[in-house]
């Protein structure tokens, strides 16, 4: 039999609370996303607890890479920080590597539950792909660390990277991934 107005169904009560935190320093960018299962919680009950246990006020939005690059000279090193985490960047005048680094920061690591898994490095040369450089799984308070190569004076270069854990937060258990992208350009 034909019903001129056929059942609607409820909304579905979420599954899962997803929380981010998003740094922006310079030339580097981070994102730290942190999922929890809703399980037998209240979602908004659970998503209040959490981001007052984390202190969170950033607002949901993506990493991103920066269109124009962050001009680095030569004649230093680099470093950019924000709540997710530390970056390095070296590049000597006339040298053709580039050095890089970065440091999950304590904060960070205070809720990490497990070994971190990094993806590996992606990474472009004056928009060239680049290999991917090489994974790691490794414990929450490792420097990680690697070389662009070649890089070279006036060289652009971007990259992303991806580090994946566990985390507890005030008793609640999920998964965090964090993020890091930027644009640099080397100059003398």
């Amino acid at each position: 039999m034909f019903s001129p107005h056929p059942a609607v169904a409820a909304p579905s009560e979420p599954t899962e609370i997803v929380i981010t935190q998003n740094g922006e320093s310079g030339g580097s960018d981070s994102n730290l996303m942190l999922t929890f299962e809703v399980g037998d919680n209240d979602p908004a009950t659970l998503k209040a607890e959490l981001e007052k246990a984390l202190q969170n006020q950033q607002p949901d939005q993506p990493v991103s890479v920066a269109a124009t690059p962050q001009d680095i000279s030569c004649l230093s090193s680099t470093r950019w920080w924000d709540d997710n985490g530390v970056y390095t960047y070296q590049h000597a005048c006339g040298s053709s590597t580039c050095p890089w680094g970065f440091k999950i920061s304590p904060t960070v690591q205070a809720i990490i539950t497990s070994n971190v898994a990094e993806t590996g490095m992606a990474w472009t040369r004056n928009g060239a792909n680049r290999p991917r450089q090489a994974p790691h799984n490794v414990g929450k308070n490792y420097q990680f660390h690697g070389t662009y190569n070649p890089c070279q004076d006036w060289d652009t270069i971007t990259y992303n990277d991806h580090f994946s854990f566990r985390v507890n937060v005030g008793g609640h258990t999920g998964n965090g991934v964090l993020n890091i992208a930027g644009n640099l350009r080397n100059i003398r």
